[in-house]
């Protein structure tokens, strides 16, 4: 869904995020009361683009009800070691985990 060139200029930027909305909504439906990214917004290559698009999913209304949720595992503290460790995940288990997620670095 979000395989969009990570180099958008601000012209064109809002056709993009309409043609891929658009197809999202063709495909699966919507708009959506909520948006879920279950550890799976930091694997994203543009965090704030994908962010962009889902906002534009989602039920447009003045209560303000619609919500996004993250749920992720944040480091508090540096770790030398997962930050070296996590990556490598990926060819034992299979499973992507990206990198380590600082708790700054999100908010």
């Amino acid at each position: 869904i979000f395989n969009v060139t990570t180099q958008i200029n601000e012209e064109n930027e809002k056709i993009v995020l309409k043609e891929h909305c658009d197809s999202i909504l063709r495909q699966i439906g919507g708009p959506f009361d909520s948006i879920y990214f279950s550890g799976s917004f930091m694997l994203l290559p543009n965090k704030l683009l994908a962010l962009k698009i889902v906002k534009l999913l989602l039920k447009q209304n003045n209560s303000n009800q619609s919500r996004i949720y993250f749920t992720q595992t944040f480091q508090q503290s540096k770790s030398f070691i997962m930050e070296k460790i996590k990556p490598l995940l990926k060819f034992i288990t299979t499973i992507d985990f990206g990198n380590v997620t600082y708790e700054n670095e999100f908010n």
